[in-house]
């Protein structure tokens, strides 16, 4: 069987903003989270986490 552990994505790896950013900032930032691979395929995250003042996890 295979653990979550194993197929989760690390928060550290996420992209993250302020709940107060523009649209137009976080689509930037999320852009910027693609690559390409080893295939030459284009692969990033799909969503961004948001953060509050307090830094408190806010969504995604």
């Amino acid at each position: 069987m295979i653990s979550i552990r194993e197929i989760m994505v690390p928060i550290s790896e996420y992209s993250v903003v302020d709940e107060n950013s523009l649209v137009r900032e976080a689509i930037k930032v999320l852009k910027k989270s693609f690559y390409k691979d080893e295939n030459g395929g284009i692969v990033g995250h799909r969503s961004l986490l948001v953060t509050n003042k307090k830094m408190n996890w806010w969504g995604s």
